[in-house]
């Protein structure tokens, strides 16, 4: 019975998450047209932004019910939307603001003036392959943790405006 009942609230909540991105949607269209009537394009800008994270958020909600899989093309775009305005606000801000928010983000970058190349590393936090601090339960091999982050490195040919 516990089993039913898990599964009705996970319908539930599965079904208000969906109802949220609908809305959300219906939503969008509304502020898409009061920019093409003229409405102040920050305004709206602002109230598009609110309705994108809360896609995010619904969308982020349904995938922890329904189990994972792989995102699709129009929820990328609509992260990458919902934090667009980011790279404005990284480009313009003071030199130790933006380590400290790049420290947070787990990304470090390395400028190599003589080369002019800029090398990102990424490590987000909470999920890195690591030995596991339970200690080694398999005396025939190295033990890791479950849980696992994908830290990555790259090196970009670009001017410094990081």
């Amino acid at each position: 019975m516990a089993d039913a009942q898990h599964d009705d609230v996970d319908q539930q909540a599965i079904k208000a998450a969906r109802a949220t991105l609908a809305t959300c949607t219906a939503r969008l269209d509304r502020y898409r047209a009061a920019l093409d009537s003229g409405v102040d394009p920050t305004v709206v800008g602002r109230w598009i932004a609110d309705i994108q994270a809360e896609q995010v958020t619904a969308e982020a909600n349904l995938r922890r019910l329904t189990g994972p899989r792989t995102m699709s093309p129009d929820e990328i775009h609509r992260v990458v939307e919902a934090l667009g305005n980011i790279a404005a606000v990284l480009r313009d801000a003071d030199p130790a603001d933006k380590a400290l928010v790049y420290r947070e983000l787990g990304i470090a970058l390395t400028y190599r003036p003589t080369t002019r190349t800029v090398s990102a590393q990424a490590t987000p936090s909470g999920s890195c392959t690591r030995l596991c601090p339970r200690g080694d339960l398999n005396p025939h091999g190295p033990h890791r943790c479950a849980t696992t982050r994908t830290c990555v490195q790259t090196t970009m040919n670009t001017p410094s405006t990081f």
